[in-house]
């Protein structure tokens, strides 16, 4: 039976069901999401992850959807001679993490990164100068971390943080974790004790306040998403967790990603829907991904920096009348910095 309403994890507001049986990573699994009235916080139900689902991701990351790219990336950063100029590149979450560390850091600082996957940023910042040290869960992406990136990683339980109990770091970094966790409350709680008085997390995390009141689930498909946050909601599980968070402005994307969206899509039903073969087995890419590390155009690069928020929402708008690609106009990443409360 599909229970219509819940109470909301976050803050205890009406969460309404809002779809019944959305397709997720794992052959014939099917979950609802609800969203709350209260702080627009959207989660899958039942919010249960299994470790297994990442191992099976991750061993086979090159040739599945949505994670070639991250295959692809590891072994580029691996390649260049500059890795934390280049991961600054690719994407807008690397470069605000990267940006904030070199402002808040001196070089040596120690550096956690949670849900560190294939270790490239890990790797970047050693290779800049920083103490840095990767945990995940997955056995299998910390393997590979070691054998390409050398003995930088750990792996660790589900919010099991014991074997580092004995650590204290001056910043920790999650750059898309904090979505993936079953209760986010108790997961910053246990990072909040790792930090050095002063220290800082610094957070990225799709934005769901970015999108339309009718968007159903515009972020990765469940049980590798459990969360969609809107700013509201992140604030909230911050203070619950005594940390004080500050939300900047994210920027969309130009990689096509869940930024976008087709205009004869329905993004109140399903958009990103796993496919599987005929054995109930991840269905694969036929053709390699290749990332494109070029730097963009010298013009592209002068209007991110100097053209207003204002202009660019208009240039947007235009765009969205001409194109059969949806674009949201606001800021579809949110970056959070936490510090402990005094």
């Amino acid at each position: 039976m599909v229970v219509k309403k819940l109470d909301c994890p976050v803050c205890g507001g009406n969460a309404l069901l809002k779809y019944s049986g959305h397709p997720g990573y794992v052959y014939d699994r099917k979950y609802d999401i609800y969203a709350c009235e209260a702080c627009d916080v959207s989660f899958v139900y039942p919010l249960r992850v299994e470790k297994r689902d990442y191992d099976e991701i991750y061993g086979e990351a090159e040739s599945i959807s949505g994670y070639d790219k991250y295959y692809a990336l590891s072994q580029k950063i691996l390649a260049s001679d500059h890795p934390i100029d280049l991961i600054t590149r690719l994407g807008d979450e690397y470069a605000y993490v990267v940006r904030r560390i070199q402002e808040l850091m001196n070089k040596g600082a120690s550096i956690l990164e949670v849900g560190c996957g294939f270790g490239y940023l890990t790797y970047s910042l050693n290779k800049a100068g920083y103490d840095a040290t990767g945990v995940d869960v997955s056995e299998v992406s910390i393997d590979r971390a070691i054998r390409t990136y050398g003995s930088y990683y750990q792996c660790i339980g589900f919010n099991d943080f014991s074997t580092l109990q004995d650590r204290r770091f001056d910043c920790i970094v999650l750059t898309e974790v904090i979505e993936h966790v079953v209760d986010p409350v108790a997961f910053l709680e246990s990072l909040r004790k790792l930090l050095v008085k002063g220290g800082v997390i610094l957070m990225t995390t799709p934005n769901k306040s970015a999108f339309p009141a009718k968007a159903l689930w515009m972020t990765d498909a469940p049980p590798i998403h459990l969360w969609w946050f809107s700013e509201k909601s992140m604030k909230i599980i911050a203070g619950k967790a005594r940390l004080d968070a500050t939300v900047y402005r994210g920027h969309v994307s130009d990689n096509m990603s869940y930024h976008y969206w087709r205009k004869d899509e329905n993004i109140g039903l399903p958009v990103f829907v796993p496919e599987f073969d005929r054995d109930g087995k991840l269905l694969k890419n036929e053709r390699e991904y290749h990332l494109d590390v070029s730097k963009p155009p010298l013009l592209r690069r002068l209007y991110a920096r100097f053209v207003p928020q204002e202009l660019d929402s208009i240039v947007i708008r235009l765009k969205n009348r001409i194109s059969d690609v949806q674009k949201s106009e606001k800021h579809c990443t949110m970056f959070v910095e936490l510090k402990q409360k005094d």
